[in-house]
């Protein structure tokens, strides 16, 4: 039922808008959790090594990567580096903008087999860079938040290499 603006002003409330008084409330499908106590990964390299067959940059800052080549270079060299952190929600709070990269993940045969044998979702990845912070989306769907300060300044070319640990 469709309750209407005079609906809630009759009874002294102040109301801009129709509000249905009934609404039918749906859940979607859960993604798939870690069961409780089971370790998430501690770096993306955890999380994907073994399992990347191939990598396509989709887009990436030609104002700041002059070539190809470069930009090549700086992806693989962040999916290589053993010690970026990864989490399971959001570790920053400034808004982003356009990322500097956005990249089309394809996962190996072996991955995707296992993933269906253990009934779960298989599809693309994403990986989404921008200075110091990135996103992967792995072939299950669910995201991760990964720290790339120490990549940065190390790798990028308008990082600062004093500030690597």
């Amino acid at each position: 039922m469709l309750r209407t603006r005079e609906f809630f002003r009759e009874r002294g409330l102040n109301c801009d808008c129709a509000v249905w008084s009934n609404p039918e409330v749906l859940l979607s499908e859960p993604e798939e959790e870690r069961p409780f106590g089971q370790e998430q990964p501690k770096s993306l390299y955890d999380l994907t090594n073994g399992t990347i067959k191939s990598v396509r940059i989709r887009y990436f800052n030609k104002n700041v990567f002059a070539t190809e080549h470069l930009a090549r270079d700086y992806v693989r060299g962040f999916l290589a580096h053993k010690s970026l952190p990864v989490f399971s929600n959001q570790i920053w709070s400034e808004m982003l903008d356009v990322p500097e990269f956005e990249c089309f993940i394809e996962f190996t045969d072996d991955y995707r087999k296992k993933l269906r044998e253990e009934h779960k979702s298989c599809r693309d990845g994403r990986l989404l860079i921008w200075q110091t912070e990135s996103c992967f989306r792995d072939a299950t769907g669910r995201w991760w938040f990964v720290s790339a300060f120490d990549y940065f300044h190390m790798a990028h070319p308008q990082g600062d290499r004093k500030l690597v640990n």
